[in-house]
């Protein structure tokens, strides 16, 4: 105790945070009320109090020495959470100030972001806080798992003073209330670069976790040494148990934030996600990282959430929606803040239109709209197309006999159109067709239309003679530059599935390309380790798995047991790769027989099932060339069956539908 006071003496920012119990003082300044839960602001002695509850539970964040002569409050609106941002000055400088963001989370969670900006260096203790848990008894510590091959390690109640790197942490507790849970986000340290560039400061912290009577307490404290320097932390408080450690689905996704990587959960940020960034992106250093407008990692978060329920992830999710909602521009777009190298020769600066991360990131806000019934989501995915008309009404399109297709990046400044890339415009169309069976909107068909005949007009120029896609189209003319490996392959498998859904037509140019792209990738004899060399940035640091990792991986995330043996595993996104299986074993309990000196890749979306080279579905042969499907595919998307003999008619049963269908030269039938 004498040590927790001495360091208390040198605090310049402390945050006090009680858990429940109601707290004197008054002079309220700000206050809002939702259903989910209230927020209130005031002075309470020498405190600048941050007060929240959720039905009987109450929790209060007390700042000292802040200057409230000198703050602002706002509440910014996204349709989807309450939110609060207070700014204020601290240490009686204009220059230091703290910014804390509350959100109120569905179910009365509270989300909190804290995020100190500093012009000088202090030799004193610079962020200190307390967070205390009156009424508390101490059930579980956890520190994240160090490696996507970690578990969660178990800390003691007692634990002291623990050494963390980057450690985000659970802490489950029991109360009167129930048994509550706080996960607290690892320390970030970074210098401002600008144009939203972050530099990441990966130094360690300290975190001195004990129990005083009914008073749990943790203690968080952080010195500065930099000019300019920063500092970001969150939290998520519940009334709940946020995370279930044996669940491997929540293993293998929290995994992914381990140490040392400024990456997933570990660069949570009230603006969103962060992500690692290339030399390409100016200003650059070592460590730096920007804002991931694609949303990648809380995407996966959201599969996650599909098999595991976890109201932690879908906390997560949530959050990030409601992100990138405020922070939408006018005209629908997310902007690029730096300037990025390779675009320099179309005369595209910083602050620029990159339409792959703006049309994932309206997807995402679409999987969200969908999966948790909000129409908030789905509009503000939809204010998207305001961009894309902008970019056709500014002609910034390449044009084909009765299509036209946007070009991959745009500034309104720019004079030189920049290219269209293959796997831009399928992603493009995915997206508008995705949009277009949620709310009906008539006016996407004045862009489906002819986005999809601009493909259809280049036929099969996009392929080329060894049936791999070229990459892009330049000058309107060109098409040029060899594709990336699976991803355009993926986007088109996406497409077909989604057109056949919603439209309930054939497009016999599509599964031409598909089938070309698949006899290439069995003439290169694709394997997994092909896509880590040629792909670095993508697939490098892809750890590899043992066989019961692998297992309970592929058992867990995929929903239903497709593995049977094996040694070395890759995961990306919907993707698994894989080595050493002898089998796959289907949701029938049929198997699939594989090469263990071979890599493979399974992938599953939009209905789509791809193992390598492999298009597989749950089907039965019966006699009578009777193919039996079972309903397989998520909004009933499309089946694509492989091994069958080849140019030889089957009948293809689902349910009491049956139809005859040809299969390929490859001896493949799409259904």
């Amino acid at each position: 105790m004498k040590k927790a006071a001495l360091g208390l003496l040198l605090i310049v920012l402390a945050l006090v945070i009680i858990v429940p119990g109601a707290v004197s003082g008054h002079g309220i300044l700000w206050r809002t009320v939702r259903p989910e839960g209230e927020i209130i602001v005031a002075k309470a002695g020498e405190l600048t109090e941050i007060r929240l509850r959720a039905g009987s539970r109450q929790y209060t964040l007390g700042f000292p020495r802040l200057n409230l002569q000198k703050h602002h409050i706002k509440m910014n609106k996204s349709g989807l959470l309450a939110e609060m941002v207070l700014t204020a000055a601290i240490n009686g400088s204009d220059k230091d100030t703290l910014t804390a963001t509350v959100r109120i989370l569905p179910g009365g969670d509270f989300m909190l972001f804290l995020e100190g900006c500093f012009a000088e260096p202090k030799a004193e203790q610079l962020f200190h806080y307390r967070l205390e848990l009156v009424g508390a008894e101490l059930d579980e510590i956890y520190l994240w798992p160090q490696s996507r091959e970690g578990d969660f390690q178990r800390v003691a109640a007692q634990a002291g003073e623990i050494p963390t790197y980057l450690a985000p942490l659970l802490l489950n507790y029991r109360d009167e209330a129930g048994e509550p849970s706080v996960v607290l986000g690892p320390l970030q340290n970074y210098n401002d670069l600008g144009y939203g560039i972050r530099q990441h400061v990966a130094t360690p912290s300290v975190l001195d976790v004990r129990q005083e009577g009914d008073i749990a307490l943790l203690v968080q404290e952080k010195r500065n040494s930099e000019k300019n320097h920063r500092i970001c932390q969150w939290f998520v408080l519940s009334g709940k148990r946020l995370l279930d450690v044996n669940d491997p689905v929540v293993r293998e996704v929290v995994a992914g934030s381990y140490y040392g990587q400024p990456r997933g959960l570990n660069y949570l940020t009230a603006a969103g996600s962060y992500r690692e960034s290339s030399a390409l992106y100016l200003p650059y250093a070592e460590g730096a990282v920007f804002l991931n407008y694609q949303a990648t990692a809380v995407h996966n978060f959201l599969d996650a959430y599909k098999l595991s329920g976890s109201p932690f992830l879908a906390d997560v999710v949530l959050n990030n929606a409601h992100a990138l909602l405020a922070g939408q521009g006018r005209d629908g777009s997310w902007r690029t803040k730096p300037f990025c190298t390779w675009l320099e020769k179309y005369g595209i600066g910083a602050d620029f239109f990159d339409t792959r991360l703006n049309t994932d990131a309206a997807l995402f806000l679409l999987a969200v709209g969908k999966e948790f019934d909000l129409p908030k989501a789905v509009a503000g995915a939809g204010r998207l197309v305001k961009m894309y008309k902008k970019m056709v009404d500014a002609g910034h399109v390449f044009t084909t006999p009765n299509g036209f297709m946007l070009c991959d990046y745009w500034q309104e400044e720019q004079d030189i159109k920049s290219h269209a890339s293959l796997n831009h415009v399928i992603n493009e169309l995915y997206y508008l067709i995705w949009l277009y069976e949620l709310t009906g909107r008539e006016d996407l068909l004045d862009l489906i239309e002819p986005m999809l005949h601009s493909i259809e007009d280049l036929n099969y120029d996009w392929v080329g003679p060894d049936g791999d896609f070229y990459y892009a189209i330049y000058n309107g003319d060109r098409i040029a530059d060899r594709d990336y490996k699976v991803v355009t392959y993926r986007d088109l498998r996406i497409l077909q599935s989604m057109l056949s859904r919603v439209f309930r037509q054939e497009y016999p140019l599509l599964a031409g390309m598909a089938a070309a792209k698949t006899a290439y990738l069995k003439s290169i004899d694709w394997q997994a380790r092909d896509l880590v060399k040629d792909e670095p940035a993508i697939f490098a640091n892809l750890p590899a798995y043992d066989t019961e990792r692998m297992a309970a991986y592929l058992l867990t995330i995929k929903g239903r047991p497709v593995y049977t043996a094996g040694f070395c595993f890759y995961g990306l996104d919907n993707s698994l790769y894989f080595k050493g299986a002898k089998a796959l074993q289907l949701p029938d309990g049929r198997p699939v027989e594989l090469d263990p000196a071979k890599s493979y890749s399974y992938i599953e979306l939009q209905g789509v099932c791809l193992v390598a080279d492999y298009l597989i579905a749950n089907a039965t042969l019966l006699p009578g060339n009777t193919l039996s499907l079972e309903t397989p595919c998520p909004g009933g998307g499309m089946l694509t069956v492989y091994g069958l003999e080849p140019e030889t008619e089957y009948k293809v049963r689902v349910g009491a539908e049956e139809r005859t269908l040809l299969s390929d030269q490859s001896g493949i039938i799409e259904y």
